[in-house]
Order: structure tokens, then sequence, then C-alpha cells
């Protein structure tokens, strides 16, 4: 009776930390997805207000991308419908290269005027890769690996070069990346040493709490270095106007005081 009742209890207690662990992980999603959806939707309104600054497309679309690896769960695990939940959980697939290739272009919007030749190369491998992956060919998998691996690689490329070159701001963004790499990094070496392997987080530990805390700060760091960016240039942008308003304005007075000596 004894060994019945522990059973009972291990078997309703794990039921109770399964629903906690889903209920946490949904609210937490849901919160991020929400506040991801919301910063692209507000930068793809700077794009339409001012189209020359393409970097707001290129971020409202790396944003919106990042916001569908939340979303999704959350709808499959809420929606009853198996047909969609496959559709919905397949659309990640590409949303994957797209993101990479989002964040590809949003940094040759930064550092590069126009954009560099090269960068159609981006272009046609993104659609090669969705036109494999949507038609299900063999090799789609790992024409996706390549295309994510070449994609950081390249991404990390012109971060390097832009802050050897000292071009503005590019500190910000090498941080936001370093952070992702480092913080990542942490969470996947705690977990490869947890006993028996566990790469799973669960339960309410402190050791755990960090863990999740960690990777959530490892996944906003780069939207977070992105965002600051764009709000540091767009207020060096506009004290430059101002700088150069108070020239004209000085210009403007001293042709009228010269046309009145005159």
């Amino acid at each position: 009776f004894d060994k019945e009742y522990d059973f009972r209890y291990s078997l309703d207690k794990a039921i109770e930390d399964e629903v906690m662990n889903s209920l946490v992980f949904s609210v937490a999603a849901t919160v991020f997805g929400v506040f991801f959806i919301t910063l692209s939707f507000l930068h793809f309104l700077l794009f339409l207000f001012y189209p020359a600054q393409k970097s707001n497309l290129w971020y409202s679309i790396f944003v919106a991308m990042l916001a569908s690896f939340f979303i999704i769960p959350v709808i499959s695990t809420i929606s009853k419908t198996p047909g969609f939940n496959i559709i919905i959980q397949y659309s990640i697939n590409f949303a994957i290269p797209v993101a990479f290739a989002a964040l590809q272009f949003l940094l040759y919007s930064f550092f590069y005027k126009p954009l560099p030749r090269y960068s159609l190369v981006t272009l046609a491998a993104l659609t090669l890769v969705i036109t494999f992956k949507w038609f299900g060919i063999e090799f789609s998998e790992k024409m996706l690996f390549v295309f994510i691996v070449a994609s950081i690689i390249e991404s990390t490329r012109v971060i390097i070069i832009s802050i050897y070159r000292k071009k503005a701001g590019s500190w910000i963004i090498g941080v936001g990346i370093i952070m992702f790499l480092l913080l990542t990094a942490f969470v996947l070496a705690i977990m490869a040493f947890s006993p028996n392997n566990n790469f799973v987080i669960k339960g309410a530990s402190i050791l755990n709490i960090i863990l999740v805390l960690t990777l959530l700060l490892a996944i906003v760091s780069i939207p977070l270095s992105m965002s600051i960016y764009l709000a540091w240039d767009f207020a060096r942008t506009n004290k430059d106007l101002q700088k150069q308003l108070v020239q004209v304005k000085l210009l403007s007075e001293k042709t009228i005081e010269q046309e009145r000596e005159k």
C-alpha cells in the first residue's frame, strides 16, 4: 500500500511539475512574443514614414521572425486542430533562414552604403533554401545548416571589420553579439555538466531559474543591442540636422547682412 501510495504521489507530483513548467513557458513565451511583435510593428511604421532608412525594415523582419519562435509553440499548444498545428510548426523552418538573412542585411544597412554587390548572393541562397525546403527536397536540411553557418560567419566578419575600422556605433552591436555567444555558451556548459547529462531545464531551483534568466537574456541581447544602436543612430542624425540648421541660419543671416551693407 505504501509503495502504491508513493508511486501515485510521485506520478501526481510529476504531472503537477509538468503542468507548472508548461504554464510558465507559455506565459514567458507569450510575453516575449508580444514584446517582439510590438517592436517589429513599431520599426515597420518607422520604415513606412521614412523609407530611406532601410535598417528599420530589416530590423522589423528580423524581430518578427524572433517573435514567431515564441508565439508558434504557444499557438500549437492552445490549438486542437492537428493539421493547423503541423502547418504553423513547419513554418518555423522558413522563419529561421529569413531571420539570419534579415540580420545580415541589417548589418549591411548599418555599415555599407550602398549595400555590397555580394549581398545578392545571400538573397539568392535564401531563395534556394526556402524553395528546397518548400518542396521537401532531400538536401534541404543540409542546405539550411550551411546557410545558417555562412550567415553567422558573414555577420561576425562584418562586425569585426566595422569595429576594427572604428565605424560609429559598431561596438554597440558587437557587445550584443558577444553577450549572446558568452551567455549561450554558459548555459550549454552548465547543462552539459548537470547530473545525468540532463539538457532539459525543469523545476524551480535557484540554478534552473538562473539558467532560464540567462537564456532569456542571451535571446534578448541581440535585439536589445540593435534597438540601442537604432536609437543612438536616430539621436545622432537629429543632432547633425540641428547643427546643419544652425549653420544654415548663420550663413543666411550673414548673407542678409552683406546684402544690407551693399
